[in-house]
């Protein structure tokens, strides 16, 4: 309900209706810091199954993705969760890469970590 005052399309008259601000916003939001949301609940899962199998990594992933600070920092305009979510995916990567040192998992290693250094200031 709370959602409901929050909605980007106001009717104008009829079957007219008015694009607001706030769905260039809501827009926004959703191209820049949503896909880094469900990037990091894919980590946190694919971490997890590795290391402890599929149960746990089905948990933890549940109980990142409702975490009050990792809800609030990826809906807002703050680059906390991009740079946050590379960084992660970064250290990921470099675990891959200890565990098995071949020319995809260097790339992979060097893509996050430039992504992860880039982000800092990019969004």
């Amino acid at each position: 309900l709370l959602l409901l005052d929050y909605w980007p399309l106001r009717r104008v008259t009829g079957d007219e209706w008015r694009v607001t601000s706030k769905t260039k916003a809501l827009l926004r939001l959703v191209l820049e810091k949503v896909p880094f949301f469900v990037l990091a609940v894919g980590l946190v899962f694919c971490w997890t199954r590795q290391e402890f199998g599929e149960f746990a990594g089905a948990m933890a992933a549940l109980l990142f993705s409702t975490l009050p600070v990792v809800l609030a920092f990826s809906g807002l305009a703050y680059t906390d969760i991009a740079t946050g979510c590379m960084q992660c995916t970064a250290l990921f990567a470099f675990t891959r890469w200890l565990e098995k040192p071949t020319m995809r998992s260097s790339l992979v290693l060097g893509v996050t970590t430039g992504l992860g250094s880039v982000l800092i200031t990019a969004i």
